[in-house]
Order: C-alpha cells, then sequence, then structure tokens
C-alpha cells in the first residue's frame, strides 16, 4: 500500500496539465480590447460580431477575431501589408516537455508563426489571395475566413522556460472592387500541455521513501 502511495505521487507530480496563461484569441474582452494579445505592438481589439466583416467572417464556439480596429463599418486596414499578431506566456522554471496544438483562421492569409523569434516552420505554398492578381508564399492550413478555424497545427520544439513569445504574421491583401472594406484580423484556439519536472527535493523524498520501503520489506522477509 505504501509503495502504491509513493508510485502515485511521483505520478502526480509528472502529470500534464495545460499551459495557464496561453488565451485563446477573444477571450479578454475589456471595452472592447483584447488584454492578452498586441496587434503591431499595440491593442488588439475584439471584433464586434455585430457589423462588418461579419457575417463574412465565419464565428466560433472556442475563440473570437481579434483585429486592429473594433469594426469596419466605413474603415479599412492598410492593404499589401503584413501585421504582427502577438501573445506572451509562461512555462516552469523546470519542464520536462510541452507541447501546443492549434488552429487558426485569418484574413486574409497567414505568412509565418514564429516562437520566440524563430520560425515554426509550417509548410507554404503559393497562393493568389482574395482581391489579388499575384501569388503570395503562405501556410495554406492558416489562411481563410469564411470556413472558421482551419486544421490543427502543432508545435512542440522551441518551448523555454519563463516567458515564450507567440507571433502570427498576417498578410491583408490589396484592395480591389472584389475587396471592399478589407480588414485583417485572426482567430487562434490552443490545446496544450506541459509537464512539470518535479523539484529535487521532491525527487530525493521519493527515492528515500522508496528505499525505507524496501529495507522494511527486506525485514518482514527475515522473520
Amino acid at each position: 500500500m505504501r509503495t502504491l502511495l509513493l508510485i502515485a505521487l511521483s505520478a502526480g507530480l509528472l502529470s500534464a496539465a495545460p499551459i495557464v496563461n496561453l488565451f485563446n484569441t477573444g477571450q479578454s474582452d475589456s471595452n472592447g480590447v483584447d488584454g492578452n494579445w498586441t496587434v503591431n505592438g499595440a491593442k488588439a481589439f475584439v471584433t464586434d460580431q455585430s457589423r462588418y466583416p461579419f457575417p463574412l467572417w465565419d464565428k466560433s464556439s472556442d475563440a473570437s477575431w481579434i483585429s486592429p480596429q473594433s469594426d469596419y463599418d466605413g474603415k479599412s486596414d492598410a492593404s499589401d501589408t503584413t501585421f504582427l499578431f502577438s501573445t506572451t506566456f509562461t512555462l516552469p522554471a523546470r519542464f520536462r516537455s510541452a507541447s501546443i496544438l492549434m488552429r487558426v483562421a485569418s484574413d486574409n492569409a497567414l505568412q509565418d508563426v514564429t516562437l520566440n523569434g524563430v520560425s515554426v516552420g509550417y509548410p507554404t505554398a503559393m497562393m493568389i489571395l482574395f482581391g489579388n492578381n499575384v501569388p503570395t508564399k503562405v501556410i495554406g492550413d492558416g489562411t481563410g475566413f469564411t470556413a472558421g478555424l482551419g486544421p490543427t497545427l502543432s508545435m512542440s520544439t522551441g518551448l523555454q522556460p519563463g516567458l515564450n513569445t507567440l507571433n502570427f504574421f498576417v498578410r491583408n491583401s490589396a484592395t480591389t472592387t472584389d475587396n471592399v472594406g478589407n480588414p485583417s484580423g485572426l482567430m487562434a484556439a490552443f490545446t496544450s500541455d506541459v509537464i512539470e519536472a518535479p523539484e529535487p527535493a521532491s525527487l530525493a523524498l521519493i527515492g528515500g521513501g522508496l528505499a525505507l520501503l524496501a529495507l522494511l520489506s527486506a525485514g518482514r522477509q527475515r522473520y
């Protein structure tokens, strides 16, 4: 019984848990601002779903769209421009492993994702974006705004103890008569886990307890 208890304790110290401060887009809405994200270093707005560009932007129950402006009635974002959507999160000082799964939708196209300044390396392809007449190199699984969150993308390397920065580079198409308003936006939903490494003192305690149980068991066998 004591051995099983110590084994259970050891397993608990190594169990996986979500990264608690990695937030989906649109989860923090303070007067229309998502405090967990920025766009080009400035405020990221939770896009008003009652106004344009909705219903062109598909909705999701897992996350909400964020954008440089709260809505686009009579407004637009710079065309032929890449917008930088950023968030940060922290990992324990000691962890054995960590991974992130995510689904993304973007307007117009996701060009790159970097983790701590290094490209995650998702496959890209040349595509002609909506409103453009020349191809742009983008991540196919992160492109589009009419079908909601796209296929699952994953990352498990490049994560570091302490502060981590996740950047999404979203390319806004050139404005044409077929692309009136020209908003730029991002919607991202995450599933994550991290296995925190136990402190050396905890490992020593477990090891000492197992050693003591072994001695006690040996003693019982002699009698």
